[in-house]
């Protein structure tokens, strides 16, 4: 099984036919993507085939944008909820305040 601790470790490890699990947060609700094959491993994305055959893609997160626990990189984004009339990200004071949350989970399947 591959292990990792931090992103880089995760992009170094990544290659054409490793499974991957993933799942997506949505408002607080884990849905099973279940496990997928990866297709396409680049410098700045990677990209997981679809049960149609064609690729989804994921750019790789900031380093600040992510944490790892127990082998499971977690993507992380701004919790823009908290502004009911919208959000302009420039000038903006409070956009670079924002919590972030978990939004997707991958982890590699032996």
């Amino acid at each position: 099984m591959k292990t990792f601790t931090n992103l880089n470790q995760f992009k170094k490890q990544l290659t054409v036919g490793d499974k991957i699990a993933c799942v997506y947060i949505q408002g607080g609700q884990r849905i099973d993507r279940g496990v997928r094959e990866v297709g396409l491993v680049q410098s700045k994305l990677f990209a997981l085939k679809r049960e149609d055959g064609k690729l989804s893609y994921c750019d790789y997160p900031k380093a600040s944008e992510c944490k790892i626990v127990d082998n499971t990189l977690i993507i992380l984004e701004k919790d823009l909820k908290q502004f009911k009339d919208g959000l302009m990200a420039d000038g903006n004071p409070d956009y670079d305040n924002l919590p972030l949350i978990p939004v997707l989970e991958y982890w590699f399947v032996d």
